[in-house]
């Protein structure tokens, strides 16, 4: 028997390509990108609020602290830099 690795490179040794299409970003749904994409900067260009969740000193949740006070918010977008105190926490 094989290893699955070996057994996917003999696949894709074996396995001819399909031409490359061009298409639409609205059609693009279930193709499959046969190019690296690489970006021309960082996205976004600065710090900012990316998704729901709270943010918390990692430190203090290592020492055990599972008990921790909402001390800010920072909404999506917001660029503006919370500090957290020991316990605190900000909800994103």
């Amino acid at each position: 028997m094989i290893s699955f690795h070996e057994a996917l490179e003999l696949l894709l040794k074996n396995v001819p390509l399909l031409p490359i299409e061009r298409c639409r970003l609205e059609i693009a749904s279930g193709r499959v990108l046969r190019s690296t994409i690489i970006a021309d900067r960082e996205f976004p260009a600065f710090d900012r609020v990316m998704m729901d969740g709270y943010a918390l000193r990692l430190n203090d949740w290592e020492m055990g602290n599972r008990d921790f006070r909402v001390t800010g918010s920072a909404p999506a977008g917001n660029r503006k830099r919370h500090s957290l105190r020991k316990s605190g926490a900000a909800w994103k």
